[in-house]
């Protein structure tokens, strides 16, 4: 399971993008239990994985 600060540190995906995703029900979370914020489910990864893909083509200016 991911926070979203952790998913962001680890994929390297804007953090509006994955808020945008979990908004648009893209992405499977649930409700932090011991404080704040939301955790992202451990089967959403290679989602995680494939927008990384998306986001470092993206960055060198290959697009998708």
């Amino acid at each position: 399971m991911f926070t979203i600060k952790q998913a962001v540190k680890r994929f390297g995906i804007p953090k509006s993008t994955l808020y945008r995703y979990i908004k648009q029900n893209k992405l499977r979370i649930i409700r932090n239990p011991f404080g704040k914020g939301i955790i992202i489910l451990e089967d959403e990864e290679p989602r995680l994985e494939a927008l990384s893909k998306l986001y470092k083509a993206k960055k060198k200016g290959g697009g998708a």
